[in-house]
């Protein structure tokens, strides 16, 4: 049915497209618009949309303009997104796109949802869309964070959802769960120079952390997994950001990414179109879609075809894990000031666990107990599938961890990058969440 009516959508959105053209053309909105996309007219370049229809056939997607039918509210100045009820959304090589919610909606608040990608697109009401150029200038407006950041990079299915509402459970913090323009920007990697990557990065990071009218003593941003590809650029951009690498042990991290993204039709489609020889000839961007979006772009070995193809699932869970690892290691010798904090720590201390992730982050002590309690929270509540729903459906999403073949695979993967085996314990460098640290 959701797949029904994204397809009536899609023809809609066509049709009113073309109408929608021709009236701006019309009505002298299409010169405007022309103008603002040359550089003219910054004092109106934020393009305000009411939206008629929102629709994604996939939560997991990203809210990019091929989701929304939206119709011409006004222009007005890129200073419009400055308020606490604009958010960035999406974000391209030629435009931005903000998200404009309800004043009496807290977006950031994990009652609405784990994810913030979740809650904006539930909540929008408006679009304000603007050039790139426009972006850039108004980032350079707000300039650099005026409060603590901590950037909270993870490995996936690592408790980093729970860390954040812990964190949120401080008075004074505010938690951003994966905002996607982090993510935006692994998919601008490929499309952009290293400078103007830089440059995106910086602005999306001053826009994500401008001032609020709560005036937090410090802004917790949980990136998606894969965004940790870049937080190396990140850190060399904001060298006052503090970072922190969520990991837990490989077994039960890929077991948790199976029950978790198993079941997924989008999954199933990507994987299937990955592994069929016929997809990487006929849409080979496609094709490696899912591979491109979690492996590290510079390890050359990944780049093998052949390896996309005959991976499964699995592996391709494994290989993302046993990657992020990696890439935290390879950070930390290349000289980036980055902390580790690990999932198994929180569950056998807690208090100790809590306790060092508020010392860490500047935050007083005196709030142990009350962050504490959030971990008694599920942390999934209202997603696609939450503690209880993972309890009914553990048989038929468990993997064969006695199938030699299942361990090869994964094993394979550790490996080559050095980190341990699937298993066995894993201690990173500098977990500060360690009862021996």
């Amino acid at each position: 049915m959701k797949l029904f009516i994204w397809v009536v959508f899609c023809i809609c959105r066509f049709i009113f497209g073309i109408a929608q053209r021709l009236w701006w053309r019309i009505t002298g909105t299409a010169t405007t618009l022309r103008q603002i996309q040359a550089g003219q007219l910054y004092e109106k370049s934020a393009h305000v949309r009411n939206i008629v229809w929102k629709c994604k056939w996939d939560d997991l997607s990203p809210s990019e303009p091929s989701k929304f039918i939206t119709t011409h509210s006004h222009f007005d100045h890129p200073r419009c997104i400055l308020g606490d009820d604009v958010t960035l959304m999406f974000l391209d090589e030629n435009e931005a796109y903000f998200a404009q919610t309800p004043l009496s909606v807290n977006i950031f608040s994990s009652d609405l949802s784990p994810f913030l990608y979740t809650a904006l697109f539930n909540h929008v009401y408006r679009l304000i869309v603007m050039p790139i150029s426009s972006f850039h200038r108004i980032a350079d407006e707000i300039g650099d964070p005026k409060t603590k950041v901590l950037l909270l990079s993870n490995t996936g299915r690592c408790g980093s959802t729970a860390v954040t509402q812990v964190l949120e459970s401080v008075p004074r913090v505010v938690s951003m769960s994966e905002p996607d323009g982090f993510t935006n920007i692994i998919m601008l990697r490929k499309k952009l120079s290293n400078e103007d990557l830089e440059k995106f990065i910086q602005s999306m990071i001053r826009i994500t952390c401008k001032p609020l009218k709560s005036n937090p003593q410090l802004i917790c941003i949980k990136t998606k997994s894969m965004d940790f590809n870049h937080a190396d650029i990140d850190a060399r951009l904001f060298p006052d950001m503090k970072h922190l690498f969520l990991y837990r042990n490989g077994k039960e991290t890929i077991q948790s990414f199976y029950h978790a993204f198993g079941f997924l039709p989008i999954a199933k489609l990507f994987h299937g179109m990955q592994t069929s020889r016929l997809a990487h000839r006929l849409f080979p961007n496609q094709a490696k879609f899912f591979w491109s979006m979690l492996m590290v772009p510079d390890l050359p070995w990944l780049q093998d075809p052949e390896l996309m193809i005959k991976t499964t699932m699995v592996g391709m869970m494994a290989c993302h894990w046993a990657v992020q690892c990696h890439t935290y290691i390879r950070f930390k010798e290349a000289g980036m000031d980055i902390k580790a904090f690990k999932y198994e720590d929180i569950l056998e201390n807690p208090q100790h666990a809590c306790e060092r992730l508020l010392e860490y982050c500047g935050l007083p002590l005196e709030y142990t107990e009350i962050a504490c309690n959030a971990l008694k929270h599920d942390s999934q509540r209202g997603m696609l599938r939450s503690r209880k729903d993972t309890k009914d459906k553990d048989s038929k999403y468990l993997i064969k961890w006695n199938n030699p073949d299942v361990l090869a695979e994964v094993n394979f993967f550790c490996d080559q990058v050095g980190i341990t085996r699937i298993g066995e314990p894993t201690l990173l460098p500098d977990t500060i969440s360690s009862l021996s640290s």
